[in-house]
């Protein structure tokens, strides 16, 4: 699978033998998620694989409160 760096978007190979993990991470295609694992690099000393050990599946835009409502309430508390 891959993932992509939210800081500059490059792709990052991201493997695992878990076939609990594999199945996780079909289900979060296209989703955005935080992996945590044993980070590889290449002899430029680059980001090149992640040797996945968790993958943690980040709630969607439209679940997450909306902005206006932060602002809203950090007013009222002013």
């Amino acid at each position: 699978m891959v993932v992509y760096r939210c800081l500059d978007g490059l792709p990052v190979d991201c493997v695992t033998d878990d076939p609990h993990l594999e199945q996780k991470a079909l289900k979060a295609f296209r989703k955005r998620v935080s992996v945590r694992g044993i980070v590889k690099y290449n002899n430029k000393g680059n980001l090149s694989r992640v040797m996945a050990e968790q993958i943690r599946v980040f709630r969607s835009d439209s679940e997450l409160f909306p902005l206006s409502k932060i602002r809203g309430t950090l007013n009222e508390h002013s």
